[in-house]
């Protein structure tokens, strides 16, 4: 368990993940990365139509979240649109 919380909005559109040393969440609106040791938020990427639920997914550091029209690939370390 965890030794804190964080409110992510409406809740959770996929498991949370842990890629590279983040802990990465998706809300439907939002894909924000956590420091898994204090729960602080690292970054946050709002994707202008929001985020397809349960389609959060990583490989070599890069995030992969589905969206409306598409896929987004992310930094895992900035939240930068790759």
């Amino acid at each position: 368990m965890l030794p804190w919380q964080v409110k992510v909005g409406d809740g959770l559109a996929a498991p949370a993940q842990f890629i590279g040393e983040n802990l990465v969440v998706a809300t439907a609106a939002d894909v924000i990365a956590l420091d898994p040791e204090s729960g602080q938020e690292i970054w946050r990427l709002s994707p202008l139509d929001g985020v397809w639920p349960r389609s959060l997914a990583s490989e070599d550091g890069r995030i992969f979240v589905g969206v409306p029209g598409g896929l987004m690939a992310i930094e895992v370390h900035n939240g930068q649109i790759l």
